[in-house]
């Protein structure tokens, strides 16, 4: 039971610390958030492809780097040759910040791979959601102005992700 009140809350919460960021908005603002709708379903169905291969018994480490290499390929080929010219100029300018973002980014998502192959992804995913609560106190501390419902929204997550650990 308490699984699924936290379920709903985080549910809620997200719903909550978005509500009210297309009343009166541009054609443009409704359709990055229309698309940002479809990011977070992409998101989920990774996660989910994720969980499912290592369900079938796949390695974290060795799942997360097929994923990356795909995905570095991928993107490298679609920024075309001025693409690469200028990421080459940028990683010989910030190279070292480069390299410590990847660490740290590369990472904590091996964290998370780990916490899938370990855990239901129900719970993983939940806790992972918590991250909107970081992001509104990050965005306070850089001076932005979160609306009062984002952060209720994002408490109500934090809340939603503690009760499903009962």
């Amino acid at each position: 039971m308490p699984s699924a009140i936290g379920s709903i809350l985080v549910l809620g919460g997200l719903a909550l610390s978005s509500a009210g960021s297309t009343a009166g908005a541009s054609r443009e603002h409704r359709a990055g958030v229309a698309w940002a709708a479809v990011c977070a379903l992409s998101i989920a169905g990774y996660h989910l492809a994720y969980k499912a291969g290592l369900h079938a018994g796949g390695n974290p480490s060795a799942i997360f780097a097929v994923s990356l290499s795909f995905s570095a390929a991928i993107s490298i080929v679609r920024i075309g040759r001025s693409g690469r010219v200028k990421l080459a100029a940028l990683v010989a300018l910030r190279g070292a910040r480069i390299a410590l973002m990847g660490l740290l980014c590369g990472g904590s998502f091996l964290i998370l791979m780990e916490a899938l192959a370990r855990g239901g992804s129900g719970y993983v995913l939940t806790l992972r959601n918590t991250s909107v609560l970081f992001a509104a106190v990050l965005a306070w501390t850089i001076g932005e102005k979160p609306r009062h419902a984002e952060l209720v929204g994002a408490a109500i997550v934090a809340a939603g992700a503690a009760a499903m650990s009962f």
